[in-house]
């Protein structure tokens, strides 16, 4: 029963399964739109992400609704910043809930 679970929970934290949905994140927040983010000392953010903002990316003002690859290649791009961890903590999320098909099961243990 014992080596059961541990099978179970070694399926359910495998590094593949990860990457795969940190995959299906990074190519789902290439297809979003995103509208600037306004900050007083800072120019204009550009957010992509799925639940949370992993790139963010400075304009020098707001060019209104824009893709990724249309700021990057856009003449008012400042800069980029990545946040790789956010990709996985948002892939380790989704990993566990789409592990637990069965959610009294998991509330009983």
């Amino acid at each position: 029963m014992k080596k059961e679970e541990e099978m179970k929970l070694k399926k359910v934290f495998s590094l593949k399964r990860i990457l795969l949905f940190s995959i299906f994140l990074i190519l789902g927040s290439f297809i979003q739109k995103s509208s600037p983010v306004i900050h007083p000392d800072t120019p204009f953010i550009y957010e992509f992400g799925i639940a949370l903002p992993w790139v963010c990316i400075y304009m020098d003002k707001g060019y209104g609704l824009l893709y990724f690859w249309e700021c990057l290649f856009h003449k008012g791009y400042l800069g980029i910043e990545i946040f790789p961890q956010y990709i996985l903590l948002c892939a380790v999320v989704v990993n566990l809930l789409l592990s637990f098909r069965n959610w009294k099961q998991l509330i009983k243990s």
